[in-house]
């Protein structure tokens, strides 16, 4: 089974609801099996899940919680589907989004990172077949919907084909953003 690390922002009320909308009406079978995210490691079944989840002790325990905030939608072709994904992109937090990508692609996890595939850091709120649906509601989620405001203080590996399992939970430190 393939293993993933992802954050799960915690969002104030308001912005929660409206991400579990969009996710319940546009990406409705994503929606069910795992709560808004921004994937950090993708799928890899390489590693046990276990030493996934000890390589994201290591790699992103000594790193501060962050706040973000996802200011644009865009969309994007999901290469192995073919369907259009509407992603919420952050500007305020990516580059400390960008730190913990790099940092769990590091050690046991580089041989799995893509480099074919640049990564942006998103929460994916729809899927469509089609190109110009997707670019609708992009618009308007761009239009009515934003700014959606985060906070990052944890990362899940979680582990799973449909049915998720959660491996276990890293916290991010306090203490780092007082050593900074």
């Amino acid at each position: 089974m393939p293993t993933y690390v992802v954050a799960l922002p915690e969002l104030c009320a308001e912005d929660r609801e409206y991400v579990d909308e969009l996710r319940a009406r546009y990406d409705a079978a994503r929606h069910r099996r795992v709560p808004p995210h921004v994937t950090l490691v993708f799928g890899t079944e390489r590693l046990a899940a276990g030493a996934v989840f000890a390589h994201a002790m290591d790699a992103a325990g000594a790193l501060a919680p962050f706040d973000c905030v996802f200011r644009s939608a865009v969309v994007v072709r999901d290469p192995p589907g073919g369907a259009y994904d509407v992603l919420l992109v952050p500007d305020e937090g990516r580059l400390e989004i960008d730190q913990l990508h790099d940092a769990l692609y590091t050690g046991t996890l580089e041989p799995d990172l893509r480099p074919d595939i640049p990564y942006v850091p998103h929460m994916t709120v729809a899927r469509f077949e089609s190109k110009a649906d997707a670019q609708q509601l992009a618009a308007s989620i761009t239009a009515h919907g934003l700014p959606i405001h985060a906070r990052i203080a944890r990362l899940d590996v979680l582990s799973g084909a449909g049915a998720w399992l959660t491996v276990g939970s890293v916290w991010l430190s306090d203490e780092a953003r007082e050593a900074s």
